[in-house]
């Protein structure tokens, strides 16, 4: 396997949400903070993991309350997802009362209509309900202008930091 390097742009943004879209009716946000709401919506899970590692690990996860998935889903679909950190990150440095989202993830298919802001806007909105929350971060691959896009839209500053990720390939 070859090991690709890529740029990542680090945003931050102080709690604060404005709505800015709603979606059509049969569009929903699901946040599955714990094993219970997984197991609930286990349909669609599989729909979109299989029965796959990842799956395990994002199980195993929330049991551990290290992650929160949220997922935008229609028709019984996901068709946009993410994963929340609380209190940790890989990659950089945050403090223990901050929170970073990411990966975000939308269905090829369903690209450009606006789930991912949508997605994020639910969450961040969720996230302002916690007083102990302060900042939240998400980062993008210097690529990945459609996500830059996105962030913008929802008011996060510029970009903070960078930093060089390695994914195999």
């Amino acid at each position: 396997m070859v090991a690709k390097i890529m740029k990542q742009y680090v945003y931050k943004k102080k709690l604060e949400v404005h709505q800015l879209y709603s979606l059509k009716k049969d569009v929903t946000f699901i946040l599955f903070d714990n094993v219970f709401k997984a197991i609930k919506h286990l349909g669609i899970l599989l729909e979109r993991y299989q029965f796959s590692l990842q799956l395990l690990k994002l199980l195993i996860k929330l049991t551990l309350k290290r992650n929160v998935l949220y997922a935008v889903v229609d028709n019984n679909i996901i068709v946009s997802d993410g994963v929340l950190s609380f209190g940790s990150c890989n990659y950089y440095e945050i403090n223990k009362n901050d929170c970073v989202i990411g990966p975000v993830y939308t269905d090829i298919k369903c690209r450009g209509k606006g789930l991912a802001t949508f997605g994020l806007q639910e969450c961040l909105k969720l996230l302002q309900k916690n007083d102990d929350l302060k900042y939240v971060y998400i980062d993008t691959s210097a690529d990945n202008k459609a996500m830059q896009s996105v962030i913008k839209k929802l008011e996060f500053s510029c970009c903070s930091k960078t930093y060089e990720r390695t994914d195999k390939c």
